[in-house]
């Protein structure tokens, strides 16, 4: 590559977000390659075949703001306020000039103004090609009786008049508070409740796999003891399907749920006596089941939800009973996004049958299908309508669920603590419907770490921050009402992608991954906004390396950071911080499901199953980590026995009562929300996923090993 080229490539990076350099938690510097560099161009869409396709594309990129007229997308939490429109005039056609805009709520009931401009802002000329631009501030200040414009989403319309022509043009005008909600019970004080991973919980009345019913029971449980909320891993839509397709963190969508969650018991219709024999042996069989299969109590919940659907077609919905009203209320207000979702799994249907499951990778589908808004999908879901309502159903019948578990919660200060994952899959639902958005040729993934000393490859494809801004902040703006409702608390994984990215190119290494920023403060406003309007607690998973930038800015807008036990410590001394040392804006807790429970971490667990599957490169790293954990245990018992809670004994054994000691002690912090994780109140040995496995470890399947009653 000759020097002009890299040049040029290192210019259009910058413009792009793309960062040079990043240092990982070992200390090392990474300097991103030239390579590296324009594939993730490549990638974003940018022509860089020659240096003359460059030097256009930079050309373009830097004209952009001042050519195009106004912004897709305005992200304000100032009031009044004001933004920028574009213009190309000539200096003589100022007098001629008008400008009006207009601001609608899309609150059928919110406000509605117009503006005109009596004298136009010019504040600032440019000369791009040889032609004038002007940029015009256009402001949008208080009606007369207005205290504050509500917080919200805006349609903004701007036209501007030259002599005879005219220049209209629509955009976005998003209106944000400063920082996110919180409840008056948290400022006054510690609130905890308990986290549970769903999935695993086993039941009396299950079937096979923990479901809403075990979460209502949940709810009851912990509201009796006095506690504010039940955290749980993230419901999302998932393929069911193994190796990959049971990670609750690798969703089709991340907009609706699984239908595996629904208690079919509460459903209108359902009694178990009248299942088939074979139905109902093969019920008590995958109830049996050491771990949870996914794929088998799918297939037998959708048996059972499909009859249950024609139930409903035949009595109610065909019937237009008050019942029907509803759910068409329901798909009415969900709009389009819940139709495509419906469509895209019913064309799995569809495109599956020869395998006998549903086929998930809509790039494996009929070409005629490989896009919702095609001839082929929208032929098909006029022929197959009700296998469209189908789907929609199922959503419905968790959205009412969710309703009664929300009035089961009342007065608990929270809820529901919902868990919200970072992306979702290649060639899963999200992804037909935002094409355009999703960069396809790239992976997320993860820098090297202790766990991944060659990095990390997600294998699912991140969102373009070009795109996303284009779309307005579409489906992330969706993607966080779907979870912020009927949650009180969401905790956002990996909440430093809300900054940056590390994006791997198909075919590289890991390793061969870069940062890609984000307009980050865009975001945080638009998660602040649906904070407040689903008043919902917001929980920023920031563990890893987190930038002074990123921890100024969560703490700015009021995100509770995520605090464990074991990364607690006074770096570089590996003593851990006393419990007055953990900030307020917190939830703390011991562990996650990524990390060993407190008896696998007493007795070294993680440590031999890492073993056993060959992660050390010498018996001298694994000897090093057992000597670390053992020195961890003793300096977790010191400081512990230091407040008093236990004596200190070095030989003591790990039991209930040391398990309740290391609660006590987090209880003591000054964090204001302490989740208990219900695996280590029923001693659980072994952590429910390994990272860096997929078959060789039962990772999302085990079950619970006492009954939740």
């Amino acid at each position: 590559m000759d020097d002009l080229k890299y040049n040029l490539i290192e210019e259009l990076s910058k413009l792009t977000g793309i960062v040079s350099e990043y240092w990982d938690i070992f200390g090392k510097k990474y300097i991103a390659s030239i390579e590296s560099k324009g594939k993730i161009l490549s990638a974003m869409g940018f022509n860089i075949n020659s240096p003359e396709s460059i030097i256009e594309e930079i050309k373009r990129l830097k004209k952009l703001p001042w050519t195009r007229f106004i912004d897709n997308v305005y992200v304000v939490d100032e009031q009044p306020f004001v933004i920028h429109v574009f213009l190309n005039l000539e200096r003589e056609k100022e007098q001629s000039l008008k400008v009006t805009w207009r601001l609608a709520s899309t609150n059928p009931n919110g406000l509605r103004v117009k503006y005109e401009a009596v004298h136009l802002n010019i504040v600032e000329e440019r000369f791009i090609d040889s032609k004038r631009y002007i940029k015009i501030a256009l402001p949008f200040s208080l009606p007369k009786g207005i205290e504050r414009f509500d917080l919200g989403y805006y349609d903004l319309t701007v036209n501007a008049q030259i002599g005879e022509d005219i220049i209209s043009a629509r955009s976005k005008v998003i209106i944000c508070p400063k920082e996110c909600y919180l409840p008056p019970e948290i400022e006054e004080k510690k609130l905890w409740g308990l986290s549970v991973n769903l999935y695993s919980l086993k039941s009396s009345n299950n079937m096979g796999i923990g479901d809403l019913g075990d979460l209502t029971y949940c709810i009851q449980e912990v509201k009796k003891a006095g506690g504010s909320f039940v955290g749980i891993n993230p419901l999302h839509a998932i393929t069911n399907q193994r190796p990959y397709g049971i990670s609750p963190y690798s969703p089709i969508s991340k907009f609706y749920r699984n239908f595996i969650y629904i208690n079919l018991k509460e459903v209108e219709g359902f009694d178990e006596d009248k299942l088939s024999r074979d139905l109902q042996k093969r019920i008590k069989e995958i109830i049996k089941d050491q771990y949870i299969n996914y794929e088998a109590i799918a297939e037998i919940k959708l048996i059972i939800l499909k009859e249950l659907f024609d139930l409903f077609y035949k009595n109610e919905y065909n019937k237009k009973t008050p019942l029907a009203q509803e759910f068409n209320d329901f798909i009415i207000k969900e709009g389009e996004h819940l139709i495509n979702f419906a469509l895209y799994c019913a064309i799995a249907d569809h495109e599956g049958k020869k395998a006998n499951k549903p086929l998930y990778s809509w790039r494996q589908w009929d070409m005629k299908f490989h896009s919702p808004f095609s001839e082929g999908s929208l032929e098909f879901k006029k022929r197959h309508i009700k296998t469209v309502l189908f789907y929609c159903y199922l959503q419905w019948l968790i959205e009412r669920q969710f309703k009664e578990i929300i009035k089961t919660s009342h007065p608990m200060p929270i809820g529901i603590y919902n868990d919200l994952a970072v992306g979702s899959i290649r060639d899963g639902s999200d992804e037909w419907v935002y094409q355009e958005v999703f960069v396809s040729d790239v992976n997320a993934g993860a820098p090297p770490d202790d766990f991944n000393t060659e990095g990390q490859d997600w294998g699912f494809p991140p969102l373009s921050p070009i795109k996303l801004r284009e779309s307005a902040y579409e489906p992330l703006i969706w993607s966080l009402k779907k979870n912020m409702n009927n949650a009180g608390a969401l905790r956002i994984d990996h909440a430093l992608g809300l900054f940056r990215m590390f994006w791997v190119p198909l075919g590289s290494k890991a390793s061969e991954g870069i940062y890609v920023e984000y307009p980050y403060e865009e975001i945080l406003k638009i998660i602040a906004l649906e904070s407040h309007l689903n008043k919902t607690i917001i929980i920023a998973e920031d563990l890893g390396t987190v930038t002074d930038r990123a921890r100024e800015a969560l703490s700015r807008y009021k995100m509770l950071s995520y605090r464990l036990l074991y990364f607690q410590r006074k770096y570089p001394d590996p003593a851990f911080v006393l419990p007055e040392e953990y900030p307020p804006l917190a939830l703390c807790t011991v562990t996650t499901h990524d990390l060993p429970t407190i008896k696998g971490f007493w007795q070294g667990i993680d440590i031999n199953l890492r073993k056993d599957l060959s992660f050390f490169k010498n018996d001298q790293d694994y000897q090093l980590l057992l000597r670390e954990r053992q020195r961890d245990k003793e300096l977790l018992l010191k400081v512990i026995s230091h407040l008093g809670i236990i004596d200190f004994d070095l030989q003591r054994e790990i039991d209930l009562s040391l398990i309740h000691a290391i609660y006590e002690f987090l209880a003591k912090s000054k964090s204001m929300l302490l989740a208990v994780n219900l695996d280590d109140l029923m001693e659980t040995t072994n952590q429910q996923n390994m990272p860096g496995t997929v078959e060789e470890y039962p990772c999302w399947k085990q079950k619970t090993p006492k009954f939740i009653e």
